[in-house]
């Protein structure tokens, strides 16, 4: 069973005091403490970004809260 999106990491079924690591060395590390608080969707976003980076690409990743009028936006960038 695939975990929803909108809960949040610990309650997927990550282990507790788990890092959040990207690449093939784990370059890019989220501590256990902030991890757990992102939900599932989120770290796929961070995932996407990472991607871009690791290409030398540039993009813009936005959230929108509907209830809480909050709007998040994260965005990566390399030179031409």
């Amino acid at each position: 069973m695939q975990p929803s999106l909108f809960k949040r990491r610990r309650a997927a079924g990550a282990e507790e005091g788990e890092a959040f690591c990207l690449g093939e060395r784990g370059e890019f590390r989220l501590q256990p403490a902030v991890a757990d608080m992102l939900y599932i969707y989120q770290l796929d976003g961070l995932r996407w970004l990472y991607s871009l980076h690791t290409l030398q690409r540039g993009g813009i990743l936005g959230e929108e809260g509907f209830a809480a009028g909050v709007c998040r936006v994260s965005s990566v960038g390399h030179p031409a």
